[in-house]
């Protein structure tokens, strides 16, 4: 899945996955206009909840990813700095070790 593909999680987001082409218009929690091609029935709080959840733990996971592939920079940088530490035999704290380190940290991975 690229980045461009994910759901913003939301509860419009959420009701559009549940019931593709319905129409609504919510009060708090309460849906007081819903027209669904299908006919189907409005979806419940915990079908919406659940989406929401999954929703965000996918966008939080590809968001980590986006944000390390950014600071890693271009493949064929990491490949020079990574040439330069195998020919000074500097493979276990050079410069592109340093460099993959700091982007892990700063951007751990999600659990």
């Amino acid at each position: 899945m690229r980045h461009t593909d994910l759901r913003i999680p939301g509860v419009e987001s959420a009701i559009q996955h549940l019931r593709p082409g319905a129409t609504w218009l919510l009060s708090g929690n309460n849906f007081i206009r819903w027209d669904c091609p299908n006919g189907s029935e409005p979806p419940s709080w915990d079908e919406i909840q659940s989406i929401i959840s999954f929703d965000v733990d996918t966008y939080n996971r590809h968001l980590y990813l986006q944000r390390r592939e950014e600071e890693y920079g271009d493949w064929r940088d990491q490949l020079e700095m990574l040439y330069k530490d195998i020919k000074e035999g500097n493979l276990e704290t050079g410069s592109w070790v340093q460099m993959i380190d700091k982007v892990k940290s700063k951007h751990p991975k999600p659990e």
